[in-house]
């Protein structure tokens, strides 16, 4: 009878320490270069969300100005758009719309508090213009909201 000598090679399995370190060392570089490149992407789907927000807004007011046939008012709350927006129709809240962060909203004039829809879908005298943008001053993230004569809502990119 012969003497079976079984040797067993262990394989290693998975990676050395040395090889991991040297992957997340290479993993944090890339990170380092790609992170602000994201930034300018950010800040404009950022500005292109809150405007598409006010802009849903809008269009939801005036839908229900026209099917209540009543008057409907959007007013900024705390005296700041920034700080968001209450729909109400005669009087009765019927929906509201809190703070978008990180974006600054303007309006052209200035000094719009509310406006309201008329029961034909029409905006009163006042018919602001609103301008989202990332930062107090201008960047080329800006979009733009105007409110046209038949009270539709209008968004475009770029200053108003």
């Amino acid at each position: 009878m012969v003497n079976d000598l079984t040797i067993h090679v262990r394989h290693s399995r998975g990676f050395s320490l040395v090889e991991l370190i040297a992957v997340v060392a290479v993993m944090g570089i890339l990170a380092a270069v790609a992170v602000p490149n994201f930034t300018p992407i950010l800040e404009s789907h950022r500005a292109r969300n809150a405007s598409l927000e006010l802009f849903t807004t809008l269009m939801w007011a005036r839908s229900e100005a026209v099917k209540r046939n009543a008057s409907v008012t959007v007013a900024r709350v705390d005296g700041d758009w920034n700080k968001g927006w209450d729909i109400s129709a005669g009087g009765t809240s019927i929906g509201s719309h809190k703070a978008v962060s990180g974006v600054v909203i303007t309006t052209d004039p200035a000094d719009v508090a509310s406006f309201q829809f008329t029961p034909h879908g029409r905006v009163d005298s006042t018919r602001p213009k609103f301008q989202i943008d990332v930062s107090a001053s201008p960047t080329g993230n800006v979009r733009c909201i105007s409110i046209d004569l038949t009270g539709r809502p209008e968004s475009k990119k770029g200053a108003c």
